[in-house]
Formats: structure tokens, sequence, C-alpha cells
């Protein structure tokens, strides 16, 4: 989950989160849930008050750490 308008940290406490990683970048705070995407359905909540929130999942097909080489 990424999250901008909101303090790093956040995003994992309005997802109810119980175990997952946080930090920012470039302006964007995140989340990662780790075992899996409960705290990700509550996207409303995420993107209360004014914050933009996006959803990020990976499917199979398409890695942020593919190399595309098969």
């Amino acid at each position: 989950m990424f999250a901008r308008g909101v303090p790093p940290g956040e995003p994992a406490v309005r997802m109810g989160a119980v175990w997952c990683g946080w930090g920012e970048s470039a302006g964007w705070s995140f989340a990662l849930e780790h075992g899996g995407f409960r705290g990700a359905a509550r996207l409303g909540e995420i993107s209360a008050g004014g914050a933009e929130a996006v959803r990020y999942t990976p499917s199979d097909g398409h890695r942020p750490w593919s190399t595309g080489s098969g």
C-alpha cells in the first residue's frame, strides 16, 4: 500500500496491520503487509482525510523485481 499525505507508518496503522514493514520514499509512505492483504481492502479508511492511497498487488506475470529474462 502506498499513501501520500500521511506520515510514515500511518498507512500500516490505518490498515490495521499486525505484522508489516513500512517506510517513506519521495513523499509517499508505504506499508507492506506480510501474510496476506487483509488491510489493503480498507482503501477508503487509508485515504481518509485527503490522503491519496494506491494498492499495489503483484501478479505472477509482472513482478517489480523481474528482469524479464524468463
